[in-house]
């Protein structure tokens, strides 16, 4: 009976505590929120016409080494010293290929954040937090933070961060420096981009486990005889072999059988010719029927190898590493298949860089837990403790 009574009493107290005071009724709230809104809205308005008027004055320009960047006089004045420190440490990473920079300019642009002053507490601030993030005039608001954004002359984004309110702009120098790796992948070609992917100027241990996870538990044949130190399949896997019949060097008939039967049966009655070579792959073993079947719209223009991108990223972050300075010049300037241009880039044969390439998969095994005889005897005392407790116990009622 006490509890019930505490029940009620809490209830009762609750309800009159969310009961509006009266300087703070709903329709008074509501009120205040037009009120602040239209205010913001007029704001957003001085800022637009800002930027535009921003946008008539041409762009400044600043040259550090062989760094070229555009940028307001106002946002390259207040980035510099983030600019000198991400350009330092880029212009380290990349030795030679810092010549390539030459090539490429970087746009950045400074954004600020303001949020209404007193926002973040109170019934006002909840009812106001729709409107909190925008980018406009000081006004009644205060510093939420500066977006950073660096990209192309053609708009395309090379990197984008978000600093808090008050903290100093030097800490957009790992923004910068990935912004200048950035421009430089830029200059790669998309049949090596196609290939592996972008030119980053480091593979995470993260993405070694993933490669290595892959590479051990695939499905295709070509990819379980790398394992196996078949340097040949390796190459194969990771199509890194020159060849115009791509689906037939790189994946065995049980590959490819088992690709189609992946899909549905094409209704005879719509996709005659298609609904033939699907049961001439998959019930009479035809390897030419798998591959018509298959090189149709299920592929699209590029045939994947047996091994994903991650795989691929790794090859060629580790070509890059073995060529040294000046490999991803050899790689932009190079011509010919991807495979040759990829060893041009390494500086080595295609089946040393793809045995390089194994060691820096199978890196990502890590090292195995060890047991030594404390934790060993531990865990068996622990385990005949509960055994006992198990055969001695009673079930309870």
């Amino acid at each position: 009976m006490c509890n019930v009574r505490l029940g009620i009493l809490l209830i009762l107290a609750a309800a009159l505590a969310s009961r509006p005071a009266a300087a703070q009724t709903i329709a008074e709230l509501q009120r205040r929120v037009e009120h602040r809104r239209a205010e913001w809205l007029a704001a957003a308005a001085i800022r637009d016409s800002l930027r535009a008027s921003r946008q008539i004055v041409a762009d400044d320009t600043l040259r550090i080494g062989g760094l070229t960047v555009v940028g307001s006089a106002d946002d390259l004045a207040r980035l510099h010293p983030a600019i000198a420190l991400g350009w330092e440490r880029a212009a380290g990473e990349l030795g030679a290929d810092t010549s390539l920079v030459a090539r490429t300019t970087i746009h950045v642009t400074l954004t600020e954040q303001w949020r209404p002053r007193g926002s973040a507490t109170g019934s006002l601030g909840r009812l106001l937090r729709p409107f909190a993030d925008f980018h406009g005039v000081e006004g009644d608001s205060v510093h939420a933070g500066t977006i950073v954004d660096v990209s192309t002359g053609a708009g395309l984004g090379l990197g984008r961060t978000r600093l808090p309110g008050g903290v100093d702009l030097r800490l957009a120098a790992p923004t910068i420096r990935n912004g200048v790796w950035a421009s430089v992948a830029s200059l790669v070609d998309s049949a090596v981009v196609g290939w592996g992917g972008a030119v980053v100027p480091e593979i995470s241990s993260g993405s070694r486990r993933t490669v290595y996870r892959e590479l051990v538990t695939t499905r295709y044949s070509t990819a379980r005889e790398c394992v196996a130190h078949d340097l040949g399949a390796c190459r194969k896997a990771l199509g890194l072999t020159a060849t115009d019949t791509p689906l037939r060097d790189w994946y065995s008939l049980e590959d490819l059988a088992a690709w189609v039967r992946r899909d549905r049966r094409p209704d005879q009655k719509f996709f005659p010719d298609r609904s033939a070579w699907y049961d001439g792959c998959t019930m009479e073993q035809n390897v030419t029927n798998c591959v018509q079947y298959l090189s149709g719209p299920s592929l699209g223009d590029r045939t994947p190898a047996p091994l994903g991108p991650a795989a691929r990223q790794l090859a060629l972050a580790v070509a890059l590493d073995i060529g040294g300075s000046g490999a991803i010049t050899r790689l932009i300037d190079s011509r010919g298949s991807v495979p040759r241009r990829v060893a041009a880039a390494a500086g080595v044969s295609v089946d040393s860089l793809v045995s390089a390439w194994r060691a820096a998969a199978y890196s990502g095994a890590g090292k195995p837990t060890a047991i030594n005889a404390a934790s060993g005897g531990a865990a068996l005392v622990w385990f005949g403790f509960l055994a006992l407790a198990a055969l001695g116990g009673r079930r309870w009622r």
